[in-house]
């Protein structure tokens, strides 16, 4: 998890994906998930994420964020 989520704010996003999609459901993982779909225009993973169990275990404001940003 830990090796997603800086490889994450590094800002290698699709190296990131290969640890993240391996690493526990722990709220930075889904974070850091949201953020490279997002950098990597992948909306339909992201729009998918934001329907999942995990994505509800997030801060309210992060999740509005996250929303607000596929709505653009």
């Amino acid at each position: 998890a830990i090796l997603g989520v800086t490889t994450t704010r590094k800002g290698e996003y699709e190296e990131a994906l290969s640890y993240l999609k391996r690493a526990p459901d722990q709220t930075e993982v889904v974070e850091a998930l949201a953020q490279c779909f997002y950098q990597l225009d992948m909306i339909e993973e992201l729009e998918a994420l934001t329907r999942t169990k995990s994505f509800e275990k997030l801060p309210s404001d992060t999740r509005a964020q996250i929303r607000g940003a596929i709505a653009t």
